[in-house]
């Protein structure tokens, strides 16, 4: 049986581990665009399994990025998400 961790306490876990970094909007902002860059270049890995785990990598280093920024802005991402859920499902 795989022991999977609810996704809320791995995101409360990111944003206290960012707490130890010094960074400003400005360069969270400036990588998310690179991961983003990234993500997008491995479209051009022939091997589908290999991309599956690149995109896993990147992913993750895309949602740490936003819960860092979160934490700065002290935005609550479960009400932003479940409202933006709420708009596109209208």
């Amino acid at each position: 049986m795989v022991n999977m961790e609810h996704f809320e306490t791995i995101w409360q876990q990111a944003e206290e581990t960012s707490k130890g970094s010094f960074i400003s909007r400005v360069d969270i902002y400036c990588s998310i665009k690179n991961i983003i860059d990234e993500y997008e270049r491995l479209d051009k890995i022939p091997a589908p399994e290999i991309q599956k785990i690149l995109r896993t990598k990147k992913f993750g280093e895309l949602l740490y990025k936003v819960a860092e920024l979160s934490r700065i802005d002290g935005v609550n991402t479960f009400s932003a998400l479940k409202q933006e859920t709420a708009i596109n499902q209208r």
